[in-house]
């Protein structure tokens, strides 16, 4: 087996020398060293810079396992904090041109880079980022390459990501809208037709790329992509303004759409990452328009600036070289291929005439600098902006929106999951679910004797099971007595405990849930907590002949015999799990209500902690009209769509409000003997 430091030394590439950086932070879980192993193997004359950005796991550790074992490939430069991609990559970049001009770097940030690597690193002839993930794969190095080198005018490659026939572009949907939408904007901020910069594969000519680009630190922290694009234009408009050059000609980039691109799970890419992508857009454009529209900040001043200083020489003031200048980049900018130096010999040539005709050019264009000076975006400019961004934030907060209500969402079947789970461990324990216990007795008269009528639910039961015995001791002085005679849950002492608000019983899309009512039936007046789960009494119409518009089987609520697993006096026929014949998975067992919706909702409560499925999914009164029993007592809830519904089995499931009612009604018997399945999400 040949390792890639045997084949560094035993095959001699024809291409010239590339060197990619690889910004890494918190890379342990994602970072697929394999694969740059692989990959360096094949092509040696590819060099990898790795570049740990103040990383908190074992980032550094993957990266130094790599320099040591090909370090003619792979060196590793570290940052003492983390200062994100455009910070890493600048600093990276200084590095390679600092190797190349034989300047030292800080001993502690080079420290992981051999002297192999830093004397193959001087012949290098390209030089890009990749992001540490390879959405983009590392196979897409050489076709950018190979670009450079048969296209001599092309002085950069950008990765682009263009979705068509014959490649491999999978990007989720709402990632991949929303970067058009930058995108376009991005392009009208810098006033370059870019269609994708946010790719994350770039490969430069370094003798052809401006060192000055990397001096300073970048405004953007998540669009320095395209500030690299501004800043490059603008050290050309400089360059040519100080060359006497009218125009500074079209910036050498071009994009190359990828062959094969994928989103990977862990990015760092947040929504916030938008709201913020679009503030510094907002900074580019700005410092884009001052330079382009400011007579005086490229071209024009720096014109005005040359001819004033000829005026001086020619009267022997000073010399052109003592001229101040100011630039982009910094007060004395050092740009390549200028190197005009004017001395009083040369001064002594400009006539008297030329010299008041240059004067008179340059103090035109500084009144135009100076009647210039504050001029920013338009009115118009400005009102599309406000636009854009005010239809961004619309369709930014809308999707922030909805990722919080697919998080609440999740709690609430975490919330069922952990009722359906204490009720199973309730029932392994008793044999039989937790019963109701009234507050009536069943009107058809069978129990003899029955206990007192204590209004205690089954909700109330299972509090032991939901990590809450201390509640459930507190509680057990209210299981005696009879409800409607002052005892049971309507004792004063216990008056306290039934405003108790347990979050394992709320639903976080319902807020009405978390506050104190005093609507309820049988509580009127006493403040008391409300809850989110009902047992499912099966499709019987409650309020059948009390003005119910539902369909449904018979009445049961007050007689008792329901063909579902919780009523209100099943503690005259307790319920277990045998009796289930339909299928545990095809049993509903406790499904979401909204308690502004059903007055029917005080916690601990039995006649408050069931409802039928003779209404339909979602059914809902608007206004709400909680006391209107007969037609309320079902299931709904606040998330768009339908409803969480725990199966007799354990499992949670999301049901669809357009759900067949039919289908909807035989889910929520245990016996009915209806060939049915529950539908797939």
């Amino acid at each position: 087996m040949i390792t890639p430091t045997q084949q560094v030394s035993s095959t001699r590439s024809e291409n010239p020398r590339c060197i990619v950086i690889v910004p890494c932070y918190n890379e342990e879980k994602r970072f697929r060293s394999h694969e740059f192993l692989s990959f360096a193997a094949q092509h040696t004359d590819i060099l990898f810079l790795l570049v740990d950005d103040g990383s908190r796991d074992a980032t550094a550790r993957l990266l130094d396992g790599l320099a040591e074992q090909c370090p003619e490939q792979f060196g590793v430069l570290r940052l003492d904090c983390n200062a994100g991609k455009a910070e890493a990559v600048r600093q990276a970049m200084r590095f390679i041109w600092e190797i190349r001009g034989s300047r030292e770097a800080p001993a502690q940030v080079c420290r992981g880079v051999s002297q192999e690597w830093r004397q193959r690193a001087q012949e290098a002839a390209f030089v890009g980022y990749w992001d540490a993930d390879l959405a983009t794969p590392l196979d897409e190095i050489i076709p950018m390459r190979h670009l450079l080198l048969s296209s001599p005018q092309v002085h950069a490659v950008l990765g682009s990501r263009v979705r068509m026939l014959g490649r491999k572009i999978h990007r989720r949907a709402w990632r991949h809208y929303l970067g058009r939408v930058l995108a376009t904007l991005a392009s009208w901020a810098v006033r370059l037709p870019v269609y994708d910069s946010q790719c994350g594969a770039k490969l430069f000519r370094i003798d052809a790329t401006p060192e000055a680009i990397w001096q300073q630190p970048f405004v953007s922290r998540w669009l320095f992509d395209l500030e690299i694009l501004s800043r490059w234009r603008r050290w050309m408009n400089e360059k040519a303004a100080a060359e006497g050059k009218a125009h500074a000609g079209e910036l050498p980039v071009v994009e190359y759409p990828v062959q094969q691109w994928s989103d990977v799970a862990g990015s760092k890419v947040t929504w916030l990452s938008g709201l913020r992508a679009l503030a510094e857009m907002a900074v580019l454009a700005w410092q884009e328009r001052r330079s382009c529209r400011t007579p005086g900040r490229t071209m024009k001043a720096s014109g005005a600036r040359w001819c004033c200083g000829f005026r001086r020489v020619a009267r022997g003031a000073w010399k052109l070289s003592d001229v101040p200048q100011r630039s982009a980049f910094g007060p004395n900018p050092v740009l390549p291929g200028d190197h005009c130096h004017a001395d009083a010999d040369a001064a002594q040539h400009v006539t008297g005439t030329e010299s008041e005709a240059i004067c008179a050019e340059g103090s035109a264009l500084s009144m135009a600098r100076s009647r210039h000076a504050h001029v920013g975006l338009t009115l118009v400019e400005l009102l599309v902006v406000i636009s854009i961004i005010g239809l961004l934030m619309g369709l930014l907060l809308a999707a922030v929106q909805q990722a919080r209500e697919s998080a609440r969402r999740m709690q609430c079947s975490n919330n069922l999951k952990q009722i359906a789970l204490a009720l199973h461990s309730y029932h392994d324990v008793h044999r039989v679910l937790p019963v109701n216990m009234g507050p009536w007795p069943p009107l058809t008269g069978q129990v003899r004797n029955p206990p007192p009528l204590n209004g205690k639910g089954w909700t109330a039961s299972i509090l032991p099971q939901v990590e809450q015995q201390a509640l459930f001791d507190q509680l057990e002085p209210c299981f005696r007595g009879d409800f409607f005679q002052g005892g049971g849950l309507k004792q004063p002492a216990c008056l306290p405990l039934m405003q108790t608000i347990l979050p394992v019983f709320h639903c976080p899309s319902d807020g009405s849930s978390r506050q104190l009512w005093t609507n309820q039936y049988q509580w009127e007046d006493i403040p008391v907590a409300t809850h989110n789960y009902k047992g499912v009494i099966g499709d019987t119409n409650i309020g059948l002949g009390f003005g119910s518009v539902h369909p449904g089987t018979s009445d049961c609520h007050m007689v008792g015999g329901c063909n579902g697993l919780f009523f209100r006096t099943t503690y005259a026929e307790p319920q277990s799990f045998m009796l289930v014949r339909d299928g545990m998975s095809n049993t509903f067992m406790v499904g979401e209500d909204v308690v502004e919706q059903n007055a029917h909702s005080a916690v601990f409560y039995s006649n408050a902690d069931y409802s039928t499925t003779a209404a339909p999914l979602n059914f809902f009164l608007d206004p709400p009209d909680p006391r209107n029993w007969p037609n309320v007592m079902s299931f709904r809830s606040n998330h768009p769509g339908g409803a969480n519904f725990a199966m007799a089995d354990g499992s949670v499931h999301f049901v669809a409000e357009t759900i067949d009612h039919d289908l909807y009604r035989a889910l929520s018997t245990k016996n009915g003997r209806e060939p049915v399945t529950f539908p797939p999400p």
